[in-house]
């Protein structure tokens, strides 16, 4: 059994801490951090608001994400792309600390905790944002997407589309498609 499925499994009598306490507990920080790359999206203009039927959804279920969308339409949040990019950059330097001295976030062995932080790289990296300055972050990165796991499951199914053209499309359609 994985360090990371022992370290859940050890914890789910406790399970009502919350993911983000687990987290907490797991890698040193919280779940939440994650939610950085939410306000990057938004910060350097490539989100959109939510439909109507999604924004009904997040007020009933999801109160957090119907209060970051009340707060970003007041301009109270996701209005600083510069805050944004040190956000980001402060959440994945732990990961930088963590990985000096392991190979995985929890330990030796690849994770949950792997398999949940990953796909925030890709969205960032698809939005322009460069790990060039963490190369423990860049090396783990590049772990993840040599496993086989990675490569038929993920980026198998990638459109191939340059990023660029990705980051343009996203603002166009915030810009011209109706939620800004």
């Amino acid at each position: 059994m994985g360090l990371g499925l022992h370290v859940l499994l050890k914890n789910i009598p406790h399970f009502s801490m919350g993911l983000d306490q687990l987290f907490h507990e797991c890698l040193g920080f919280g779940w939440a951090g994650m939610s950085m790359v939410v306000n990057y999206v938004y910060s350097c203009g490539y989100g959109r608001l939510p439909t109507p039927r999604d924004a009904q959804f997040y007020k009933d279920h999801v109160p957090h994400r119907a209060q970051f969308h009340a707060d970003r339409l007041a301009d109270r949040t996701a209005n600083d792309p510069q805050r944004a990019k040190e956000i980001v950059f402060e959440q994945f330097s732990e990961l930088e600390r963590l990985l000096e001295k392991q190979e995985w976030l929890v330990g030796d062995q690849y994770s949950l905790a792997d398999v949940a932080w990953f796909p925030n790289t890709i969205i960032l990296r698809q939005l322009g944002y460069s790990f060039k300055s963490l190369p423990r972050v860049n090396d783990w990165i590049a772990r993840i997407e040599a496993r086989e796991a990675y490569k038929t499951g993920i980026q198998s199914r990638f459109l191939k589309v340059p990023n660029w053209l990705i980051r343009l499309s996203t603002r166009l359609l915030r810009q011209f498609g109706g939620r800004r």
